[in-house]
């Protein structure tokens, strides 16, 4: 799988976030389980309509996620019962190239919105008063309501 990796064209993150819009970034997510014995041959069909991420010459990556919720857990009680509108925190560190992002995420039925910042590694896992004023900004645009 790693030798077919490394034969796509590569993307650097500022590349990425310059055709994506590094703060806010609408996509679509489909997931998949597939047999590592066919991961190879799906990466080869791909390899000409997909680029990989690639930071500080690595392309597989290795990252730490902290996850945030309201006293009541609200987000994962939203997750737990599949409800299409629902919303995730959390800071994640990735471990090798030593970046960390806060990250603000709402499912809005099949599309995903995300929106992110930069953070300090040595702040991977706080909820500091800058990712409290972002979350309250975001979650009142998106459901017209604050966050209890």
């Amino acid at each position: 799988m790693f030798k077919t990796l490394k034969k796509f064209d590569a993307i650097s993150l500022t590349e990425m976030d310059a055709r994506m819009g590094s703060i806010g970034l609408d996509r679509m997510e489909n997931k998949y389980i597939v047999h590592t014995s066919m991961l190879d041959k799906i990466l080869k069909e791909l390899q000409n309509d997909y680029v990989a991420l690639e930071i500080k010459d690595l392309r597989e990556f290795k990252y730490h996620n902290m996850y945030f919720d309201t006293k009541d857990y609200k987000f994962f009680h939203e997750h737990g019962k599949g409800y299409k509108l629902r919303t995730k925190l959390r800071t994640r560190k990735y471990v090798d190239s030593k970046i960390a992002f806060f990250e603000f995420k709402q499912r809005y039925y099949e599309n995903v919105r995300k929106f992110k910042f930069d953070i300090k590694v040595s702040n991977h896992g706080k909820f500091s008063k800058r990712c409290k004023n972002f979350t309250e900004q975001l979650y009142k645009s998106t459901y017209q309501k604050k966050l209890n």
